[in-house]
This record gives structure tokens, C-alpha cells and sequence, in this order.
């Protein structure tokens, strides 16, 4: 549901659900989730314009893809 009321550019509804997901996925330790939901808080946060929250949520799903390692996450945060 997150990633598609962000591509239907229902933003701030995105980032509620993503937030959601990403708390239960880091409960139970679900890292490829976790990537995945950093990522797409970082592009909504983008679209937005809050480029610091951007930053702060890509930033932490290069780290975690970097630990885990997940190199398609890594590169889907680094582009």
C-alpha cells in the first residue's frame, strides 16, 4: 500500500504506512524490508522537498543494505 500511494503521489499517506511497515519490520528483524521502506521514505520525503529527511532515511538504508549485504538496495539508495 506504501509504495503505491507513492507512486499515485499521495505522499504524506505513504510515508504513515511506510512507517508503520518499518517498525514492524524492524521488530522482526526483516532487513530487506527495512532497506526497502528507508528507500521509499527517502524518495517520498524527496518528492516533498525535506531533502535533510531525504538524506537521513536513504543514508541509513545505504548502511543497513551495506551490513546486510544487499547490493540492489544499496544501489536503489545510491541513485
Amino acid at each position: 500500500i506504501g509504495e503505491t500511494l507513492l507512486s499515485m503521489g499521495d505522499l504524506v499517506q505513504s510515508i504513515e504506512v511506510q512507517s508503520e511497515v518499518l517498525a514492524a519490520a524492524r521488530k522482526v528483524g526483516d532487513r530487506a524490508m527495512e532497506i526497502s521502506c528507508l528507500n521509499n521514505l527517502g524518495s517520498a520525503y524527496q518528492r516533498l522537498g525535506e531533502s535533510a529527511k531525504a538524506l537521513e532515511n536513504l543514508e541509513q538504508a545505504v548502511e543497513l543494505a551495506a551490513k546486510s549485504g544487499d547490493r540492489i538496495g544499496q544501489i536503489e539508495a545510491l541513485r
